[in-house]
């Protein structure tokens, strides 16, 4: 397809040393064709759709340079390339004068955008695959954990692989997670970005899964595999002042905790502290149910301007990154 650069069985010896060096040798979006022992069946591995996002393409590199044999034929798909070479490298998510790609699946119009999510989901498509992984790391720093938008035994089995935790969302927000592509599809959140474990995750689930003949009802180490069920989203209305910091900071509309991102790492307790609110009311805060009702009174609550937990729950991708968190959302949340 034109806009693709494709590799089909690639030497280890021709590649870059670096995962960098080879997303410099490359010029968009790159397709890499491995051969596997049974070739009636491909399993396809999507990485970099977040440009700040480099576990995945850390990880596959890795997995190329050794040269594994895989179970299944493999279709490799690494998304946002410019992007991640932006300088400072794997730090931009997306193009300064571009949108989200993984809001632009469900898109029609001819933003460059909008075109590559296409083009990859006819990737994904000509492969016929038997299942879709795609690689990402968290905003902040956290555990592993599988997104998936049916709760299926096929889709624990692959989550399997990976991590020990997976989420079941009815959040649409035009991921390549939605796409209907006749097969299993997951998201791997592998962790923050600069987590060293994030990238040695990626890594063992991707050499686990590639062993695999048949992904799909094999599993891997982590069984049984806990769902949570049905995230809401944390998100500021449009306008709003953000900042974290260890004290009260008055000059801002919303001031969160800089150690917010502990609250990634286990069950978030009710009345636990995260920030301060100048105006004292709620209204800054939008938390959308899957029906599409702002429940924020029901997750968030206010004492003397500070901001605390209302009942029991678990926050996923909490963050300290302002760019991220105005553009995308503070963190997600599922109650107890």
């Amino acid at each position: 397809m034109d806009g693709i650069t494709y590799f089909k069985d690639p030497v280890p010896s021709g590649l870059r040393a670096t995962p960098i060096e080879f997303l410099q040798s490359v010029s968009g979006p790159t397709v890499i064709d491995i051969t596997g022992i049974d070739e009636s069946r491909t399993l396809v591995i999507s990485t970099l759709i977040h440009g700040n996002e480099p576990s995945g393409i850390i990880a596959l590199h890795k997995w190329l340079l050794e040269g594994h044999k895989p179970a299944t034929n493999l279709r490799l798909i690494i998304s946002s390339i410019k992007a991640a070479l932006l300088e400072p490298v794997f730090s931009h998510r997306f193009m300064p004068d571009e949108e989200d790609l993984n809001r632009c699946f469900d898109k029609q119009g001819d933003k460059a955008e909008y075109a590559r999510a296409r083009l990859i989901k006819a990737v994904i498509l000509e492969a016929k695959p038997v299942a879709v992984i795609d690689l990402h790391n968290t905003s902040g720093s956290g555990p592993a954990f599988a997104v998936v938008t049916e709760e299926c035994g096929d889709r624990r089995i692959l989550a399997s692989f990976f991590c020990p935790r997976m989420i079941m969302t009815g959040l649409l927000i035009g991921s390549l997670m939605e796409i209907d592509a006749g097969c299993p599809i997951l998201t791997i959140e592998c962790g923050g970005s600069e987590d060293f474990e994030a990238h040695h995750m990626a890594y063992r689930g991707i050499c686990d899964i590639t062993k695999s003949s048949n992904p799909l009802s094999q599993g891997g180490r982590f069984k049984p595999v806990e769902v949570l069920h049905h995230p809401m989203r944390v998100e500021l209305v449009d306008g709003t002042s953000l900042s974290y910091t260890r004290e009260r900071d008055t000059t801002v509309a919303v001031n969160l905790s800089r150690d917010i991102e502990i609250c990634n790492k286990g069950l978030v307790i009710a009345d636990t502290p995260l920030g301060w609110v100048k105006s004292g009311t709620l209204d800054a805060f939008r938390v959308l149910d899957e029906a599409g009702y702002n429940v924020a009174t029901s997750i968030l609550k206010l004492d003397e301007q500070q901001l605390k937990t209302t009942q029991n729950m678990h926050i996923f991708m909490a963050t300290t990154r302002s760019d991220i968190a105005l553009a995308d959302c503070l963190f997600y949340v599922v109650p107890c």
